[in-house]
């Protein structure tokens, strides 16, 4: 069995990429926060919604890294 082997600039890529999301994420919460007139309490207590929120992000940038990735590759095997 062949080991995969992940090297460090990749790591740090998607950790960038999933920080990105996660600022997104805040981002939206704040807007939320203004929007409704909401307590900033919120900013601290709906933390865990964010998290999810960034990860959903990430995924969806995930699926349009490798969508867009195999489009590409399509394009130049014709």
């Amino acid at each position: 069995m062949k080991d995969i082997i992940i090297n460090k600039e990749s790591i740090q890529r998607e950790l960038k990429i999933w920080l990105i999301s996660f600022l997104i994420a805040l981002i939206l919460n704040v807007i939320a926060i203004i929007l409704y007139d909401a307590s900033w309490w919120e900013l601290i207590t709906e933390l865990h919604y964010v998290f999810v929120l960034s990860v959903v992000v990430f995924i969806i940038i995930f699926l349009l890294k490798i969508t867009i990735r195999n489009i590409m590759g399509f394009l130049k095997k014709l």
